[in-house]
């Protein structure tokens, strides 16, 4: 077996047994990790040590964002609360705690909600959704409209609710900040991909009009196979993989038009993760809508966790007294344009920073990987074939060129993790061939548990979730 001498071990972070990686995190400069018994620890990348914040906590540690912009990492603890997260000033390699916010008012009220309630966190919100649980004895399909709240983590309000169309079965996906999708189960053999925008659909002006609409494709599972994962790439495309490596890029439209198509190199799809360039998150961030206008587009509203009734309480608003704007617009006329105008302006700055078109795109967009690989050759130990990694120019290329730019990263069962661009994938590394890798570590694998496994990467390090704990890869430049 030929041994890899691109990409090397940087670090092997291990966790208690019996313990899975429930959540994972890469920033610029930290990996965080939380686990199944609430175990929060950090690694950083620079002085390649390794900090725990925590043993265990009352729940799992079910998501880990950040942001970008303001270099802030939230941690959820199931869906009790949400600790935030600081790099010290002084030593930039440490984090401090400053800010711990609970999801709920009391413990009772926790209790009522925790046992069906599924949270997904972004770098600025918090999603939750209470999920009705199918029944235990028999097959008994039901259809439902669950409603769901979103939370601005800086200051607990809720700024949205809504309703969602939805059967007792379902796979959540996540939320990305905009967008929530599932899989829901319809019928023996079948099944409906949902997509819904609940910031944009969501309506909090009347409770009984607050459904929100929802791209729902049919599918026969039997023929399409099993979807085991699923992302969201930008407003009109996502990826999915089937059938354990079968990975396609469709459209969301009625057709649901497939874009791109490719079989995994190697076995079956453990993990996938899409990595933005940092100048995208950068700008998405900088655009991104504040807490304030977000709370005006919603008719100002605050309202009690959680309570049946979302009593309506206007709020002061003094940020709109600064504003030079006309003031002679009706209500109805400047919520629209906060919820409309302001969302399109942020994405059409983004578009025309990586339109398609642009000369300056392909530049942007062409990554290490090209400039490091010219006129070189890649030893896959899959196949033990030479492939060319030079990435074809962004104008000779006939592939679907995404709106934003991304790389699709996957991991499998065997270890191989690759890297889909441009239309092309190409097998980066095996983590049983890199080198200084120990026979035991060979021996005990890393992926024999059955457990949820992750894989982070922003093409420098590659932080993936094992049996055995993160193993840190790092391009060996």
């Amino acid at each position: 077996m030929e041994i890899n001498n691109e990409y090397i071990i940087y670090k092997l972070i291990k966790t208690n047994f019996g313990d899975p990686i429930s959540s994972l995190l890469l920033t610029p400069e930290h990996v965080v990790i939380g686990t199944m018994l609430g175990q929060i620890s950090y690694f950083s990348l620079l002085s390649k040590k390794i900090t725990v914040l925590s043993e265990f906590n009352s729940e799992n540690i079910s998501n880990i964002s950040y942001n970008h912009d303001d270099e802030i990492i939230n941690i959820s603890i199931g869906d009790e609360k949400i600790l935030r997260y600081k790099k010290d000033k002084r030593n930039p390699e440490k984090l401090y705690l400053f800010q711990k916010e609970s999801n709920y008012a009391n413990e009772m009220e926790h209790n009522n909600f925790c046992q069906n309630a599924y949270t997904s966190l972004s770098p600025e919100l918090l999603f939750r959704i209470q999920l009705s649980p199918p029944e235990e004895k028999c097959l008994n399909i039901i259809e439902l409209e669950n409603e769901y709240d979103i939370v601005n983590i800086i200051n607990s309000d809720v700024v949205y609710i809504g309703r969602l169309p939805m059967t007792n079965y379902i796979v959540p996906f996540g939320f990305d900040g905009e967008y929530f999708s599932w899989v829901e189960f319809i019928g023996p053999g079948e099944r409906n991909i949902c997509i819904a925008n609940v910031i944009n659909n969501s309506n909090n002006q009347n409770k009984e009009d607050n459904l929100v609409e929802t791209f729902k494709k049919n599918i026969d599972s039997k023929s399409f196979g099993h979807i085991s994962h699923l992302k969201i790439l930008n407003e009109s495309k996502i990826f999915l993989v089937h059938s354990l490596n079968i990975c396609e890029i469709r459209q969301l439209n009625q057709e649901f038009t497939l874009v791109e198509s490719f079989k995994h190199i190697g076995d079956e799809v453990y993990a996938v993760d899409v990595y933005y360039p940092s100048e995208y998150l950068k700008l998405k961030n900088s655009d991104k809508i504040s807490s304030d206008i977000l709370l005006y587009s919603n008719k100002i509203m605050k309202m009690k966790k959680y309570d049946n009734n979302f009593q309506k309480t206007m709020i002061n608003d003094n940020h709109l007294k600064n504003k030079k704007e006309d003031n002679k617009n009706s209500e109805n006329n400047i919520l629209e344009k906060s919820k409309t105008v302001i969302i399109t302006k942020k994405r059409k700055k983004i578009n025309e920073k990586y339109s398609i078109n642009s000369n300056k795109n392909s530049e942007l967009i062409k990554d290490k990987i090209n400039s490091n690989s010219n006129n070189s050759e890649y030893s896959q130990s899959n196949n033990n074939k030479k492939l060319n990694l030079e990435i074809i120019d962004s104008e000779k290329d006939k592939s679907s060129n995404p709106d934003i730019p991304y790389s699709i990263i996957t991991l499998d069962i065997d270890g191989n993790v690759n890297l889909y661009k441009y239309g092309k994938e190409v097998t980066l590394f095996n983590l049983y061939d890199l080198k200084d890798i120990s026979e035991k570590i060979k021996q005990d694998k890393f992926f024999s548990m059955g457990y949820e496994y992750y894989i982070k990467s922003n093409m420098e390090y590659f932080c993936i979730s094992t049996d055995q704990g993160c193993v840190v890869v790092k391009k060996n430049c």
